[in-house]
Protein backbone atom coordinates (compact mmCIF):
# COMPACT_ATOMS: atom_id res chain seq x y z
CA UNK A 1 0.00 0.00 0.00
CA UNK A 2 1.00 3.68 -0.79
CA UNK A 3 1.93 5.78 2.56
CA UNK A 4 0.18 8.70 2.38
CA UNK A 5 2.52 10.85 0.99
CA UNK A 6 3.08 8.95 -1.73
CA UNK A 7 -0.38 8.97 -2.53
CA UNK A 8 -0.71 12.70 -2.34
CA UNK A 9 2.24 12.90 -4.83
CA UNK A 10 0.52 10.33 -7.31
CA UNK A 11 -2.93 12.65 -7.44
CA UNK A 12 -0.70 15.37 -7.91
CA UNK A 13 1.00 13.60 -10.80
CA UNK A 14 -1.92 12.85 -12.20
CA UNK A 15 -3.72 15.90 -11.93
CA UNK A 16 -0.27 17.67 -13.45
CA UNK A 17 -1.02 15.22 -16.38
CA UNK A 18 -4.93 15.85 -16.81
CA UNK A 19 -6.42 18.83 -14.52
CA UNK A 20 -9.79 17.13 -14.02
CA UNK A 21 -7.89 14.09 -12.49
CA UNK A 22 -7.99 15.33 -8.37
CA UNK A 23 -11.28 16.59 -8.67
CA UNK A 24 -12.90 13.57 -10.25
CA UNK A 25 -10.87 10.74 -8.20
CA UNK A 26 -11.65 12.90 -4.96
CA UNK A 27 -15.63 13.25 -6.06
CA UNK A 28 -16.76 9.33 -6.86
CA UNK A 29 -15.24 7.66 -3.50
CA UNK A 30 -16.57 10.69 -1.24
CA UNK A 31 -16.38 9.60 2.21
CA UNK A 32 -18.93 10.88 5.03
CA UNK A 33 -15.98 12.91 6.60
CA UNK A 34 -15.56 14.99 3.40
CA UNK A 35 -17.91 18.25 2.78
CA UNK A 36 -21.39 17.56 1.52
CA UNK A 37 -20.46 19.41 -1.87
CA UNK A 38 -17.68 17.21 -2.47
CA UNK A 39 -20.06 13.78 -2.43
CA UNK A 40 -23.22 15.79 -3.51
CA UNK A 41 -24.35 13.84 -7.16
CA UNK A 42 -23.66 16.97 -8.97
CA UNK A 43 -20.62 17.32 -7.64
CA UNK A 44 -19.81 13.88 -9.37
CA UNK A 45 -21.48 14.65 -13.00
CA UNK A 46 -19.50 17.86 -12.78
CA UNK A 47 -16.34 15.43 -12.50
CA UNK A 48 -17.15 12.99 -14.74
CA UNK A 49 -18.18 16.03 -17.54
CA UNK A 50 -14.93 17.37 -16.86
CA UNK A 51 -12.81 14.27 -17.11
CA UNK A 52 -14.42 13.61 -20.71
CA UNK A 53 -14.35 17.14 -21.93
CA UNK A 54 -10.36 17.28 -21.08
CA UNK A 55 -10.13 13.89 -22.90
CA UNK A 56 -11.59 14.80 -26.02
CA UNK A 57 -9.98 18.71 -26.04
CA UNK A 58 -6.63 17.02 -25.47
CA UNK A 59 -6.88 15.71 -28.85
CA UNK A 60 -7.54 19.89 -30.30
CA UNK A 61 -4.33 20.48 -32.09
CA UNK A 62 -5.44 24.46 -30.76
CA UNK A 63 -5.01 23.55 -27.17
CA UNK A 64 -2.19 25.23 -25.95
CA UNK A 65 0.66 23.34 -24.32
CA UNK A 66 0.29 22.20 -20.87
CA UNK A 67 3.67 23.79 -19.60
CA UNK A 68 2.82 27.44 -20.11
CA UNK A 69 1.57 29.04 -17.48
CA UNK A 70 -2.38 29.77 -18.24
CA UNK A 71 -2.23 25.74 -17.76
CA UNK A 72 0.10 25.06 -15.36
CA UNK A 73 -1.49 27.20 -12.54
CA UNK A 74 -5.11 25.83 -12.37
CA UNK A 75 -3.31 21.71 -11.93
CA UNK A 76 -1.09 23.35 -9.14
CA UNK A 77 -4.57 24.76 -7.79
CA UNK A 78 -6.49 22.19 -8.04
CA UNK A 79 -3.40 19.65 -7.02
CA UNK A 80 -2.91 21.43 -3.70
CA UNK A 81 -7.01 21.40 -2.79
CA UNK A 82 -6.70 17.57 -3.83
CA UNK A 83 -3.61 17.21 -1.68
CA UNK A 84 -5.55 18.66 1.43
CA UNK A 85 -8.52 17.10 1.67
CA UNK A 86 -7.27 13.56 0.92
CA UNK A 87 -4.92 14.31 3.70
CA UNK A 88 -7.47 15.48 5.63
CA UNK A 89 -9.18 11.91 5.18
CA UNK A 90 -6.25 10.06 6.35
CA UNK A 91 -5.70 13.12 9.39
CA UNK A 92 -2.73 14.04 7.82
CA UNK A 93 -1.23 17.83 7.82
CA UNK A 94 -2.82 19.85 5.52
CA UNK A 95 -0.21 22.15 4.33
CA UNK A 96 2.43 19.30 3.61
CA UNK A 97 -0.34 17.80 1.55
CA UNK A 98 -1.11 20.80 -0.21
CA UNK A 99 2.73 21.18 -1.12
CA UNK A 100 3.44 17.91 -1.84
CA UNK A 101 0.95 17.59 -4.62
CA UNK A 102 2.06 20.53 -6.52
CA UNK A 103 5.42 19.29 -6.98
CA UNK A 104 3.70 16.28 -8.09
CA UNK A 105 2.00 18.16 -10.81
CA UNK A 106 4.76 19.37 -11.96
CA UNK A 107 6.18 16.43 -12.51
CA UNK A 108 2.96 14.77 -13.84
CA UNK A 109 2.69 17.52 -16.44
CA UNK A 110 6.76 18.07 -17.68
CA UNK A 111 6.80 14.11 -17.43
CA UNK A 112 3.50 12.89 -18.77
CA UNK A 113 4.66 15.09 -22.07
CA UNK A 114 7.73 13.41 -23.00
CA UNK A 115 6.59 10.14 -22.43
CA UNK A 116 3.13 11.09 -24.28
CA UNK A 117 5.69 12.14 -27.26
CA UNK A 118 7.92 8.87 -26.83
CA UNK A 119 4.31 6.24 -27.24
CA UNK A 120 2.70 8.27 -29.96
CA UNK A 121 5.99 8.36 -31.88
CA UNK A 122 5.96 4.32 -31.56
CA UNK A 123 2.89 3.90 -32.83
CA UNK A 124 2.70 7.35 -35.56
CA UNK A 125 -0.26 8.27 -34.07
CA UNK A 126 -1.14 11.16 -30.47
CA UNK A 127 -4.24 9.80 -29.80
CA UNK A 128 -2.72 6.40 -28.62
CA UNK A 129 -0.17 8.13 -26.80
CA UNK A 130 -2.84 10.19 -25.37
CA UNK A 131 -5.11 7.00 -24.50
CA UNK A 132 -1.73 5.75 -23.17
CA UNK A 133 -1.24 8.55 -20.81
CA UNK A 134 -5.14 8.45 -19.92
CA UNK A 135 -4.97 5.15 -18.67
CA UNK A 136 -1.93 6.03 -16.36
CA UNK A 137 -3.56 8.84 -15.04
CA UNK A 138 -6.87 6.97 -14.52
CA UNK A 139 -4.42 4.27 -12.23
CA UNK A 140 -2.62 6.77 -10.60
CA UNK A 141 -5.86 9.27 -9.33
CA UNK A 142 -7.68 5.78 -8.41
CA UNK A 143 -4.95 4.23 -6.47
CA UNK A 144 -4.17 7.73 -4.83
CA UNK A 145 -7.76 8.07 -3.54
CA UNK A 146 -8.28 4.13 -2.32
CA UNK A 147 -9.30 3.52 1.14
CA UNK A 148 -6.41 1.12 3.00
CA UNK A 149 -9.01 -1.76 4.50
CA UNK A 150 -6.99 -3.50 7.55
CA UNK A 151 -6.87 -6.53 7.15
Amino acid sequence: MATGVSRIAALGAATGSRVPAAPAALAWPGTSSDPARIRAPVTRGISALLVAGEAVSDQLKRIKSRLVPVQLIPRFVLAAGGGALLAARSRQRPLLAAGVPIGGSLAGAYGGLPWRTWAAGKSGRDAEGAVGEDALVLGAAVLSVRQEKPC
